[in-house]
């Protein structure tokens, strides 16, 4: 008799794990730096004489890239659990 065959999940091999590490410093650095943005703001406004109006679309711009990322982030993982990319009908 033989064994059944097993199937190892991605995040089971060292390759998976690796690109985990990866994944999270990526997200980790980018939040880190729309942290760092949103706490310059004050200050390039005063120094470039910007309006209120011009640093929150700044700050806007900066917000929708993470959110973006994260809608990424979420849609590779759906994708990776479909095991290939079906569009919908």
């Amino acid at each position: 008799m033989t064994a059944p065959p097993t199937s190892t999940s991605f995040l089971g091999t060292r390759r998976g794990k690796l690109t985990l590490a990866l994944l999270c410093g990526v997200q980790f650095l980018d939040v880190l730096d729309a942290s760092i943005v949103n706490v310059a703001l004050p200050s390039i406004q005063h120094s470039l004489h910007f309006s209120s109006r011009t640093c929150s679309g700044s700050s806007a711009a900066t917000s929708s890239r993470l959110a973006d990322s994260c809608c990424s982030a979420g849609e590779l993982r759906t994708c990776s659990d479909a095991g290939a990319y079906s569009s919908p009908a």
